[in-house]
């Protein structure tokens, strides 16, 4: 049967398209669409549908299987294969640029607080307890290296050293360096006498020679007053010297010196901080005179290590097992001796040292108590003296006595339990010495037995029965 298609004309605010009559299948299109908008519109939805399958579980903007803002397999902000904040292709362990040197002079020149100078390769010409000096060349300069008073030495005389220094300061006028980096230390063992400046002939310290390692020659003491020295030489006179023990020194001693020039408040002077920095030092110019003392001149004839209970030895007027302790040494040499700087010690210590002007007759005793101030009339002449440091410290149940001058033993001897018993030990018959050897001594008894005549505990600066020498 033949179907007959009829247009009818769009009524406004409809579209229509054509189709059959009786269909289900009529879609409504939004007005001013047309059909190829109509058909566009529907692949255009099915193409959003697509696209909104495809993009589900995808972070915005981001591509598919990148992280947001980062490369893939690298770590964030990190150049691929590169340590963070280091150039590319550079290797991170790249060797520092050594830093450059700086001279001892332009070091001196700047001022005091925080600096960052490396010195390169100065010489070590004094080494003391509390620190070092470091030199140049042979005429200078040279600025000291203060370590503090807990430093355990670790440059030596004759070291090459490279050291950061990080600040300076001055004590009482003298430039040192104050803190700095651990030393390097280049090469040991050089030579450092030619860099000793020479002032025998005249030459007086001054700020030139700050810090330098200076000798003098045949100076002659003028003064001494407690640790500050005055000495003259040549045509140089009240030259300052500072020593640690001036104990050793008088007014007429002669000596030679090795050692810095520092400055104090504007003087500038020779700073010796060890004993060893004075050598040939010849006393007999001193006013007690004498020669100095030589093994087997001098005789420890009675000590006592264990004064009795409540007895006043010393005769000061108090009872002291410390102080009351004593040594007697008697000179049998047929020449006055200089004691000037001869020590007393026990096996901890040196206790005592005698002053310049001290000096013994042929014969004569001379004692050393620990303490107090000694003043038995029945001495009579003879010398007796505090030890210096304060004590004999020696022990009741063994110790050693050692008499020296300097490295020379004088004099030794250890006893034992014997030395515990309220009692001297004495030489008996007194200044009876039976050790073959010079510096060794022996025949010591318990001084009751010695004394026969009335058992007395002790008798310094007498014979055993109480007799002058």
């Amino acid at each position: 049967m033949r179907r007959n298609w009829i247009w009818l004309p769009a009524i406004a605010g409809l579209a229509v398209t054509p189709g059959c009559r009786g269909d289900d299948d009529d879609t409504d299109v939004p007005a001013d669409v047309s059909t190829e908008d109509a058909e566009g519109g529907a692949d255009a939805d099915a193409d959003a549908d697509a696209d909104a399958d495809a993009d589900a579980d995808v972070e915005p903007d981001v591509p598919a299987d990148v992280p947001a803002d980062t490369p893939a397999d690298v770590p964030t902000d990190t150049p691929a294969d590169v340590p963070t904040d280091t150039p590319a292709d550079v290797p991170a362990d790249t060797p520092d640029v050594p830093p450059a040197c700086t001279t001892i002079a332009a070091l001196r020149a700047l001022p005091d607080g925080p600096v960052d100078e490396t010195l390169c390769e100065a010489l070590v010409t004094y080494v003391y307890p509390n620190g070092f000096f470091l030199q140049a060349g042979a005429t200078g300069p040279a600025i000291g290296f203060y370590e503090g008073t807990s430093w355990t030495p670790d440059v030596a005389v004759g070291d090459a050293l490279t050291v950061r220094v990080t600040e300076l300061g001055s004590f009482h006028g003298t430039k040192q360096v104050a803190a700095h980096d651990a030393v390097a230390i280049a090469s040991h063992g050089n030579p450092v006498d030619g860099l000793i400046q020479d002032l025998s002939a005249g030459v007086l310290p001054s700020e030139d020679l700050e810090s330098e390692l200076v000798r003098v020659n045949d100076a002659t003491v003028t003064a001494v007053a407690g640790r500050d020295v005055t000495i003259s030489y040549v045509t140089a006179t009240g030259v300052a010297l500072r020593v640690q023990d001036s104990a050793a020194l008088c007014a007429g001693a002669v000596l030679d010196l090795l050692a810095p020039v520092t400055e104090w408040d504007g003087t500038h002077r020779i700073q010796s901080y060890r004993a060893e920095d004075m050598t040939g030092i010849d006393t007999s110019g001193c006013g007690g005179g004498g020669r100095a003392p030589v093994p087997g001149d001098l005789v420890l004839n009675e000590f006592l290590a264990d004064p009795p209970p409540a007895t006043d030895v010393n005769c000061d007027g108090t009872a002291n097992t410390s102080q009351d302790e004593f040594v007697e040494l008697v000179n049998v040499s047929a020449d006055t001796l200089s004691l000037a700087g001869v020590t007393v010690a026990d096996a901890t210590a040196v206790r005592h040292t005698f002053a310049a002007d001290v000096s013994l007759a042929p014969g004569a005793a001379v004692l050393v108590f620990g303490g107090g101030t000694p003043s038995c009339t029945s001495w009579g002449a003879v010398q007796a003296f505090a030890a210096s440091g304060g004590q004999l410290g020696l022990n009741n149940n063994g110790d050693t006595i050692t008499v020296a001058l300097g490295t020379t033993t004088l004099q030794t001897y250890a006893f034992g339990t014997e030395g515990g018993n309220d009692q001297s030990l004495t030489l008996n018959p007194d200044l009876d010495d039976t050790d073959a050897t010079p510096a060794g001594v022996a025949g010591f008894e318990p001084h009751t037995t010695a004394d026969t005549a009335d058992h007395s505990p002790f008798s310094p600066g007498t014979r055993i029965d109480g007799t002058a020498f």
